[in-house]
């Protein structure tokens, strides 16, 4: 297996449908992988269709694309995005729907009126924002608002007409026993499974979407404006439903559970969010739905996974099928409310074959191994041995990891590359079909899962956290060629041994070293046994920045983020929010929300080379004042009457410590100083608490002092070598202003 170049993203700030329950889009990162290994217009497969933007962009960028889809609305969002309609055609098409009669007045109006409240301070009517609620309770306990009258704004307790409000919805069982008619099949008891899913509304929310749906389906409008509104109807579902924290926060659901207090969005409001969502990702495209097939590029066709072989049969390609594959997480939340969505707005026909879904409420590692192990499957014979399967695993756990690699192998594939962002948690792999290639082929020795531990952990030269090092281990042949099939009724077994595996090899203490945090996932390793000649990997990504700066006045940090995933491949890949703080201890953005960063001017190196020769000189000049030797061979040394080092200084112009904590601190060289510019603080500050070795190194008996406090000190008139060592250490390397200081 190779190390391969991570592949960077874009701008990821892009607002989508459904965005919380998607992989995520790393913007670009499919449109660089298919510029270097597919045919210039050329097909390409996208066999699990779980995040409709990456076939929109690479259709975009010029590519046709085959996407399998078996969820109506991830299809639904593919062609009505491919589209991009604009502000007026959205807000014309849903306008139909909200203008139409609801019990004498206008549908929009009518739920406008169901989320008003009174102004608790000047008692007018305001639309709020929405309610509060405790689960299992049956009404709210607060509302929000900001009322556009007198400025008031805030959290409220609901009073006696806000509830009085909510009974005006009537009899929720009405609308309760629609939903759910919407939605069973015949021949299938789905009723416990639907009544699972429909308990994530509330009354008020779930009479707005029966009549919402039923207003749609009596509407008479074009097949385009019924798309449109059934996109944003699709966004108002989810708006709609109770899986929203309260207070808020980032949540993406992967089960059906209602938060112990969530909140009740205003529908009407959510409506309006809604259409700009849709606005907001513009690549246009032609879709079409197989047995019709694009003619052209920039085009994208949807079939069915079932008929793969069939579809194959009739489009083949001499340049082969480069094939990309987003993993999506196993999501019981997402799947059975798109059955049930799907069914709201298309019909029944139209998600038969998703309800199933609603069957299942546990999706375990082996049932994920066995998803991925038939999709891979259904294309083994299609692939070529020149093709390659390239795939990227966001936000993902352990044991969906060791899935998707043993249902690869299961079905294959062999894995031939990686790349691993650790601090976001995104995976990229490539696969070759061992299948295909031209004879029989020997199998190669496999290598015990340890020896690609310790060759990462050697490579690394400094702490690992468990994430990273179970990754590690996942892509050893050793762990990821087990038979699946063998592991048939045993659950979750495997896994655990993996995992239990590993987590005794890690405590071997002749060979691992832990830094313990206060659970698993916050502790680290490292090898007890570390070469002296490799640096540990933050600062060679710190050196290649400064060498970078150095070269360069002006740094777009994107372009130098993908230099150095380039120069540090695999799972070396270099943590981006690292390197961003690196480059701003070098240089300053040049426009707030810019990617460009302008060269500080103390970091002209002949600045830097004058500012290192007067410290060098101040240091000399403080330890003459304090009446000690100064010997400046081979750095600069403070000796006592005896000849004993008392203080030996190093001067860097860098946060690079690791030439001298690697050697040894035996008390034979004296107490060691670090002397550094006080622009470097923050990155100091970020590389200690980034590696707790060097937390732990630097903490025995190393001081770290600031250019700044040298000269300061060196101002003073008479010195000793006790005030020395008093405010040796007043300005430490800390992030906030420093003390003054006082001499005594």
């Amino acid at each position: 297996m190779q190390e391969i170049p991570f592949l960077p993203a874009g701008d990821n700030s892009i607002r989508y449908p459904l965005k919380r329950f998607l992989p995520y889009f790393h913007v670009g990162v499919i449109s660089s992988w298919l510029r270097q290994h597919a045919e210039a217009g050329g097909n390409v497969l996208d066999p699990l269709g779980s995040n409709p933007l990456y076939a929109l962009e690479a259709a975009d960028d010029g590519f046709r694309i085959f996407q399998a889809q078996k969820n109506p609305v991830l299809q639904l969002m593919t062609e009505v995005l491919a589209q991009c309609f604009s502000e007026s055609e959205y807000q014309k098409a849903v306008n139909l729907l909200l203008e139409q009669e609801w019990h004498g007045q206008k549908l929009g109006r009518y739920i406008h009126d169901l989320y008003l409240t009174d102004c608790r301070n000047c008692g007018r009517s305001v639309a709020a924002d929405g309610f509060v609620w405790k689960k299992d309770a049956s009404d709210p306990t607060s509302v929000i608002y900001l009322c556009p009258h007198c400025g008031e704004s805030g959290t409220f307790p609901t009073v006696e007409a806000d509830l009085h409000r909510l009974e005006q919805i009537g009899n929720a069982a009405i609308y309760h026993s629609r939903a759910m008619q919407r939605c069973m099949i015949e021949g299938v008891d789905n009723r416990k499974n639907i009544e699972y899913a429909l308990a994530c509304y509330t009354p008020r929310a779930l009479h707005v979407v029966v009549i919402l749906f039923n207003t749609l389906d009596q509407l008479m409008v074009s097949q385009q404006e019924r798309s449109i509104i059934s996109a944003v109807l699709l966004e108002v579902f989810d708006q709609a439903s109770s899986l929203w924290y309260w207070p808020s926060r980032e949540f993406r659901p992967q089960q059906l559970s209602v938060p112990s207090v969530y909140f009740e969005k205003n529908i009407s409001l959510s409506i309006q969010q809604a259409l700009r969502t849709w606005m907001d990702y513009r690549k246009s495209c032609e879709v079409v739905t197989y047995p019709v097939i694009p003619d052209q590029p920039r085009s994208i066709c949807i079939f069915e996974r079932k008929i793969t072989s069939t579809l194959f049969a009739k489009q083949t390609d001499p340049n082969g099928f480069p094939t990309f594959c987003i993993f999506p997480r196993p999501n019981q939340a997402f799947w059975v409310l798109s059955a049930m969505w799907s069914a709201w707005l298309l019909g029944k026909k139209a998600a038969k074959g998703m309800l199933s879904a609603l069957a299942r409420q546990r999706y375990g590692w082996y049932w994920f191994a066995q998803a991925i192990s038939t999709t891979f499957g259904a294309i083994r014979n299609k692939i070529a041995k020149k093709d390659t399967i390239f795939g990227i695993c966001s936000d993902f756990t352990p044991s969906y990891l060791l899935a998707v690699m043993l249902g690869a192998n299961d079905a294959g594939f062999q894995l031939t590359g990686c790349a691993f962002q650790s601090n976001r948690n995104i995976l990229q792999m490539t696969w070759r079909n061992s299948l295909q290639a031209e004879g029989p082929q020997p199998e190669p020795p496999i290598q015990p899962a340890r020896d690609y531990l310790t060759q990462y952990l050697c490579e690394r030269a400094e702490p690992a956290t468990f994430q990273e090092l179970f990754t590690v281990c996942c892509t050893a042949p050793a762990i990821h060629h087990e038979f699946l099939p063998s592991l048939e009724g045993e659950s979750s077994e495997y896994f655990t041994k993996v995992l239990n595996d590993l987590q005794n090899e890690l405590a071997n203490t002749n060979v691992y070293r832990s830094f313990a945090g206060p659970n698993i996932s916050s502790s680290r390793w490292m090898l007890v046994r570390t070469a002296k000649d490799i640096q540990p990997l933050d600062d060679r990504i710190e050196q290649a920045i400064v060498s970078t700066v150095q070269q360069n006045p002006s740094i777009n940090f994107q372009m130098l983020y993908n230099e150095l995933c380039q120069a540090f491949p695999g799972f070396q890949t270099p943590d981006r929010d690292f390197c961003r703080n690196c480059l701003e201890s070098y240089a300053t953005r040049a426009k707030t929300g810019q990617a460009i960063f302008m060269r500080d001017a103390d970091e002209d190196a002949r600045k830097r080379e004058s500012e290192l020769d007067e410290i060098k000189e101040l240091i000399c000049q403080i330890g003459r004042k304090i009446g000690v030797a100064v010997h400046t061979n081979d750095g600069i040394h403070w000796m006592d009457a005896a000849d004993k080092t008392l203080y030996t200084f190093y001067l860097s112009p860098t946060a690079i410590f690791s030439k001298y904590t690697q050697k040894e601190n035996d008390g034979a060289h004296g107490t060691p100083v670090i002397v550094f510019p006080a622009s470097r603080s923050r990155l100091i500050q970020l590389k200690i608490e980034r590696n707790p070795y060097l937390k732990e190194t630097l903490s025995h008996g190393y001081h770290l002092v600031k250019y700044r406090h040298i000269r300061k000190i060196s101002e003073q008139e008479q010195l000793t070598l006790q005030a020395w060592q008093d405010v040796l250490d007043v300005d430490p390397p800390l992030w906030d202003p420093p003390t003054q200081l006082k001499f005594l």
